[in-house]
């Protein structure tokens, strides 16, 4: 067997493991889902059981790293108290994985999903139509304006304002540009769209644009902030950036890689 697919097949052997010990779902339901995820692959379907509903897809492998949510969601919870979290601004949404994976393991926060992909969005539309508490906005977090916006026609998963971001599990297959609305998260913006001006929680994960996104939260206030870093020197200038935007010092209180010897993985800061 080739080396790239003997790495490919690690790495899937280590996400079903991360699932099979994620505890804060039960154990019949990731026996479950790991089922359904082969058969929904094999089968080349674009929906599958989650978390007792269905949630839509629009690439035949997106079943495979929706199951790091239920981990990511379990590693917030052992930071923090999720039951005290009331507010949430999810950053780069996509169709859903992180919003709906907490709203289905913590139904009472109230959701605010950023997702500029209308393909994405449409998507997103269909997975959060279930849960109550959620608003969904199609803008990307930014420089205000139009912009262009580059994913993969094949899936959405990995939607960037940069091209070379735009691969599935290292692979860079066809790329389709578009172009997108975006808007600063300033008091003007944040008033006509019914915005809250603070929240427990804003998840960042866009690709390469994390520290544009954190230039145009100024004014917002936050207590926990999960921002995608890749590298030291990322998240040096994350961490600088965070200061300038929130005018707090942030403390790390964790990070969660995307799996073993991965570059990418999520910190989780306190603003104090």
């Amino acid at each position: 067997m080739e080396k790239g697919a003997t790495g490919k097949l690690s790495t899937l052997a280590r996400l079903d493991m991360e699932l099979l010990t994620s505890s804060n779902i039960g154990a019949l339901e990731r026996l479950r889902f790991l089922l359904a995820k082969y058969y929904a692959v094999a089968a080349d379907r674009r929906e599958i059981r989650y978390l007792g509903r269905t949630f839509h897809y629009d690439g035949r492998l997106a079943p495979i790293p929706l199951q790091m949510y239920p981990k990511l969601v379990h590693f917030l919870s052992s930071k923090i108290n999720m039951k005290k979290v009331r507010t949430v601004l999810d950053i780069g949404a996509n169709v859903g994985q992180f919003s709906f994976t907490l709203k289905a393991l913590y139904p009472h926060t109230g959701v605010y999903c950023f997702e500029p992909n209308k393909t994405a969005f449409r998507i997103l539309e269909d997975n959060m139509s279930g849960f109550r508490g959620t608003r969904l906005f199609n803008y990307g977090i930014g420089r205000p304006g139009r912009r262009r916006f580059y994913s993969s026609p094949s899936s959405s998963g990995l939607g960037s304002f940069y091209k070379k971001r735009v691969h599935q599990f290292g692979h860079k297959g066809d790329v389709e540009e578009s172009t997108v609305n975006c808007i600063g998260l300033d008091h003007r913006s944040r008033s006509g769209l019914g915005i809250p001006g603070k929240a427990d929680l804003i998840k960042i994960d866009v690709e390469g644009a994390e520290t544009e996104v954190l230039r145009h939260l100024k004014g917002m206030s936050c207590r926990y902030l999960l921002v995608e870093c890749n590298g030291n020197d990322r998240a040096g200038r994350i961490v600088d950036e965070i200061r300038r935007a929130f005018r707090a010092d942030p403390v790390l209180l964790g990070t969660k890689a995307l799996h073993k010897g991965s570059a990418s993985m999520d910190c989780l800061f306190r603003l104090e």
